[in-house]
């Protein structure tokens, strides 16, 4: 028998008010929204408060759905000095306040939380009032890992709907429900005739349109990289490109001004600054702004390509709509989750990834322009290979969300039972991270589906960048290690600059990184020298390794090789330096001075000793460096 709560009648059920927040950007907006109508449409819920924080994204959204909206104080954690953490602290707790008031006075029984900082005073006062309004607390977290605020909410609420099985790793409570991601009901629909929908919208009906979205205020990056990729792109034929700049309108950063500007630096005249439009050189219409688009899911259901980023809604709503897409993801997000969507979806052959870099001389994140031109010529020329990014995508939205919400949350609020996630999964990139030595050997072996391995190397050569950029040497260490397991040869003079200042086991990666070189570099031979006469047993080690490396070319370096020996003969020197020192030994010793040598070694108490030395000969008859076999036997 059916719950009374999924029953079709929203009259019966409009006592059971429910407050909504979350916000900042519509990523957090329009999901809270879209579970609200599918609960009210199921006759779940039926009042609704929104509690948002006035001048960002749910002061334009919400208003035109309907619900009435109150704003509460509210500031982010993320960045910035423990003074501005303290200021958001006060913030917050200012805003818990005002929640309060509001939670009292509308007296719900359900407060639904999306995300975004200005749940966190939403959740304190909910929680607070919990006994008193008999209140049940549901947060809905969109991204494979979540924030801070989100993961520490967890612990007040009853419910967490997760978009991500993998999710429910990353979240403080047990208390997960699978349900994915709750894209509004029109990227559900059938909708019109595509033809139709172009005609309506103005579009040309032969073109091959893209839509440009970094959300609903804006993504500066993507913004200027596509200015910047104009001109190349309007020689495109039949290119035709729907933009939506964004709301953004501060000091930092003016979406559309900015946006206008960039664009008549590049095309002068061909551009209309009041009307955001541009043309070709023959006068026709390539591209049109908008600095924000409430329909645009008819813009994406009319377009051949979606380019956006890789935020838990806009990738949703791509696999929803079954549309071939370039995902840019949003770089330096907590956890990485914006790529490690992407990469999640990439993996099954479900989008395309350009990735972000950050300008080393400014901060900034930056696209490159002629990487995104590019991606767009290609994709426009390919259709096989769009339609099958689109196939792809559509077969990984799950549509049996909508049934999955309704189930737990009416469960929630009648107190039955819920089927919480059992399995807890540990993310792929989780145990990268956690054994980076994994990381750094999964990333050097070629061959395993080159696709998408070439699209882990390029996430990792960025994130290399930015390792070798840290101030904290731990950090600076994983950069080395990356430098040697992408090959990086236009990096190894950072290692060449830095190594005399290095902490002992950074020489040590340093010197590893350089052995999966494919090419001598000059400055190698000083780099072996400084290794051997350092102090770290290991480092001295990797060293000889090097000189092993590269033998041939360092051939005439008798400094190097008698320091070698030296070590070779050096009594309480480590088992591990000897034994590599006998390796070496064998590719630049005569016959007879070796063999002299290594007399001593033949019954060393010390296994490895003995295990090199046979190592040694194998090698030395395969360079055919030994002439007396039956001495050598």
């Amino acid at each position: 028998m059916a719950s009374r709560r999924e029953s079709a009648d929203p009259q019966a059920f409009e006592e059971v008010r429910v407050v909504l927040t979350g916000g900042g950007t519509g990523g957090h907006v329009y999901p809270c929204l879209a579970l609200y109508e599918m609960l009210r449409r199921r006759g779940v819920v039926g009042e609704a408060l929104y509690l948002g924080v006035r001048g960002r994204a749910e002061e334009e959204i919400v208003p035109r759905h309907g619900i009435p909206l109150q704003f509460i104080p509210s500031a982010p954690f993320a960045g910035g000095s423990w003074l501005g953490k303290l200021r958001a602290l006060a913030s917050v707790m200012r805003g818990a306040l005002s929640s309060l008031a509001w939670l009292l006075r509308f007296r719900p029984r359900l407060v639904l939380a999306a995300g975004g900082y200005v749940s966190a005073p939403v959740i304190v006062a909910a929680f607070a009032l919990k006994p008193f309004l008999r209140l049940r607390i549901v947060i809905d977290e969109q991204n494979l890992v979540p924030g801070l605020l989100n993961q520490f909410a967890s612990l007040f609420a009853d419910l967490v709907l997760v978009s991500f099985k993998e999710t429910a790793y990353f979240i403080w409570n047990n208390r997960c429900v699978d349900t994915g991601y709750p894209v509004r009901r029109e990227y559900l629909e059938q909708g019109e005739d595509p033809a139709a929908l172009r005609r309506r919208l103005g579009l040309p009906a032969d073109a091959f349109v893209v839509v440009v979205a970094g959300g609903s205020m804006g993504a500066r990056s993507i913004n200027r990289a596509l200015v910047a990729a104009l001109e190349r792109l309007a020689a495109v034929d039949r290119l035709y490109i729907v933009h939506s700049v964004g709301l953004q309108a501060s000091l930092d950063y003016d979406a559309v001004g900015d946006t206008a500007r960039g664009i008549h630096q590049v095309l002068g005249e061909r551009f209309d600054a009041a009307e955001l439009v541009a043309r070709r050189e023959d006068g026709r219409v390539f591209y049109r702004g908008h600095r924000y688009l409430d329909d645009l899911y008819d813009y994406q259901r009319a377009a051949d390509l979606l380019v956006c980023r890789a935020g838990a809604g806009s990738l949703s709503e791509v696999l929803a709509l079954g549309r071939a897409a370039l995902l840019i993801p949003k770089r330096g997000l907590p956890g990485d989750h914006q790529e490690f969507n992407a990469l999640a979806v990439a993996e099954k052959e479900g989008a395309e990834v350009l990735f972000e870099r950050r300008d080393p001389a400014t901060g900034v994140d930056q696209v490159d322009a002629e990487d995104l031109a590019a991606r767009i010529e290609a994709l426009a020329a390919d259709p096989e290979r769009r339609h099958r990014l689109a196939d792809n995508a559509a077969a990984l939205y799950d549509r049996g969300m909508e049934q999955a919400v309704v189930r737990a949350v009416s469960s929630v609020l009648e107190g039955r039972p819920v089927e919480f996630v059992s399995q807890v999964v540990e993310p792929r990139f989780v145990r990268f991270q956690r054994n980076f030595d994994s990381l750094v050997k999964h990333l050097a072996v070629e061959g395993r589906e080159p696709s998408i391995e070439q699209l882990y190397r390029q996430y990792y050569r960025i994130k290399m960048e930015e390792y070798l950029a840290a101030s904290d040497y731990l950090v600076v260490n994983r950069g080395i290690k990356l430098i040697g397991a992408l090959g990086c040869r236009e990096r190894y003079p950072f290692i060449r600059d830095h190594f005399a200042g290095f902490r002992g086991y950074l020489k040590r990666n340093s010197l590893a990184a350089l052995h999966r070189a494919t090419e001598y570099e000059p400055y190698f031979a000083d780099l072996v020298r400084m290794g051997l006469e350092d102090g770290y047993y290991e480092t001295r080690r990797e060293a000889i390794s090097l000189y092993r490396r590269f033998h041939r070319e360092l051939a005439g370096r008798r400094d190097l090789q008698q320091q070698i020996l030296e070590l070779l003969d050096r009594r309480l020197e480590s088992w591990e330096v000897r034994a590599e020192a006998i390796l070496a030994a064998v590719l630049f010793l005569d016959e007879q001075a070796f063999l002299a040598r290594m007399e001593r070694f033949r019954a060393s108490r010390r296994i490895r000793l003995r295990e090199a030395l046979l190592d040694a000969i194998s090698l030395g008859l395969k360079a055919e460096r030994f002439e007396d076999i039956a001495r050598v036997r």
